[in-house]
């Protein structure tokens, strides 16, 4: 009996990793389980200390292993996109999965749309104990709303940047972009190396200058654990408004929305303030109240006043009010 032959689609899959020994089976074990096969695989070992580079020994030639000093994962998916031998290149961080039909349905829909710079796909979070509803089903409102659609793609989504501003379903995991973009516009920006969200200016760049489309079916699984960046909201919301202050000055839709770029960067700041308060850093607090302008509302301006008591009566006062909101 013959054995069943995997076609092979041009498409080179990156995946850039640090310390990821536990979780980085699952990974590959995902990604070489495909209904179609990836041409390549790069793993860009950015100078893992733990037992990764072993791990990824065990794989031997099914996968590339590069290893580099460590830089980041803004610099490591880089190398990998600059190494691949394919124009199509997908992403994937080294804790999360993609369905065994990621490239089955991803691959043939960005052949013949050869225009498109960029697809991403739709995905479900999920921990050891539950799976979440996919990103876009979890949408506050309709995201796709009136773009064209095709099967599970849509694209020509209306003011796309705008509302990616108010609501991000559009995750580096599972995207596949064509290499022509970076060759025209960059790639990842190593100066949001570790700073929150440090991937969404690339998404926000490659919306405003490319042209992207969406899978709806859900591809790809985002693992939620304690070693995400996006448990810190603090770190996350600040990272957000350090982007969006990049954003206003390079990118030419960010320009063309002024006044919803601004307002998003105070929310955020808001947000932030109120997440460290939330986490007792009080003098964090007061640091984030400086920068934020415009006006606050009456919550903000109490929490204000608590952070600035001295002590300990301010201690007194926050532990007061969190055993009353427990």
């Amino acid at each position: 009996m013959k054995a069943n032959i995997v076609s092979t689609a041009p498409v080179t899959l990156v995946i850039p990793a640090y310390n990821r020994s536990h979780l980085i089976t699952d990974t590959l074990n995902s990604a070489l389980n495909q209904s179609l096969r990836f041409e390549e695989i790069i793993v860009i070992d950015d100078g893992s200390t733990d037992d990764t580079p072993a791990t990824l020994a065990r794989f031997g030639d099914r996968i590339t292993v590069i290893r580099t000093p460590n830089q980041g994962v803004q610099m490591a998916r880089n190398i990998g996109i600059e190494r691949a031998r394919t124009k199509l290149v997908a992403l994937l961080d080294s804790d999360d999965l993609l369905e065994p039909d990621y490239l089955q349905t991803m691959a043939p829909w960005m052949l013949t749309h050869s225009e498109h710079d960029a697809v991403y796909c739709n995905f479900v979070t999920f921990n050891s104990g539950s799976t979440d509803l996919d990103k876009l089903a979890r949408a506050p409102f309709d995201f796709l709303a009136d773009a064209k659609h095709e099967g599970e793609f849509a694209w020509d989504v209306p003011d796309l940047y705008k509302r990616s501003l108010l609501y991000q379903p559009l995750f580096t995991c599972g995207l596949m972009i064509n290499k022509r973009f970076v060759t025209r516009h960059g790639a990842y920006n190593p100066d949001f190396n570790r700073v929150g969200a440090e991937d969404w200016e690339f998404t926000l760049r490659l919306i405003s200058e490319g042209k992207v489309a969406v899978c709806k079916k859900p591809l790809a699984r985002v693992r939620k654990h304690e070693d995400n960046d996006s448990a810190d909201q603090v770190h996350m919301s600040l990272g957000e408004v350090k982007i969006l202050e990049y954003a206003s000055k390079h990118h030419s839709m960010a320009r063309s929305h002024t006044l919803e770029v601004q307002e998003s960067i105070h929310k955020r700041m808001l947000s932030a303030m109120d997440s460290a308060f939330d986490r007792g850093t009080l003098n964090e607090v007061l640091d984030i109240r400086k920068r934020i302008k415009g006006k606050t509302g009456l919550k903000c301006k109490l929490k204000v006043l608590i952070c600035r008591l001295p002590e300990p009566a301010r201690s007194t006062v926050w532990n007061w009010i969190q055993n009353r909101s427990k």
